[in-house]
């Protein structure tokens, strides 16, 4: 029988300008990215890395082994963009008028820090997060709701700061 150790509640998830270098973290201008659907699970995954042998004449086994790949990735959910807290211009590309939101036609590039706090107090941050945020609503009588599906590809924060995400601790 499988035991849950830990059960990671979201308790907020906030973005900022992508941040550059270690001490960007603490001085970062956090905004609330906005509410995530509770039916949805928040994954921060890795791809499987890929492996290449270097072999030579002089040994039957490799001499070495390159890893490269493994890019990590953040995915959920997230509801009422346009009427809730988060920031539909940075999250959607939308222009608010004087009529309403207008959406841009096709997809809309979003670069941005992440932070994700949850109820046991971990924070993990994502310093260059790279992705979209995809409109999604349902109108029927009963259970009409409007769902954002997102999906961020993890990047290093600079090419002289090669990390894609920090378990932060005191931020």
């Amino acid at each position: 029988m499988e035991k849950l150790h830990a059960l990671l509640r979201v308790k907020k998830i906030e973005f900022a300008d992508p941040i550059s270098q270690s001490d960007g973290i603490k001085t970062a201008t956090w905004k609330d990215f906005g509410y995530t659907l509770q039916d949805d699970t928040l994954q921060l995954s890795q791809d499987d890395p890929q492996s290449e042998d270097i072999n030579v004449n002089e040994l039957d086994t490799p001499a070495d082994v390159i890893i490269s790949g493994g890019k990590k990735h953040f995915e959920g959910t997230l509801v009422d963009v346009l009427g809730g807290t988060s920031d539909p211009a940075t999250l959607l590309g939308a222009q608010k008028t004087d009529v309403g939101y207008e959406l841009p036609a096709g997809a809309h590039r979003v670069e941005v820090a992440l932070r994700v706090t949850d109820y046991s107090g971990g924070v993990t941050v994502c310093p260059r997060a790279v992705g979209y945020v995809k409109v999604g609503q349902s109108f029927n009588a009963k259970s009409g709701r409007s769902r954002y599906p997102f999906h961020f590809d993890l990047l290093a924060g600079s090419p002289t700061w090669q990390v894609d995400m920090v378990a932060a601790s005191n931020v």
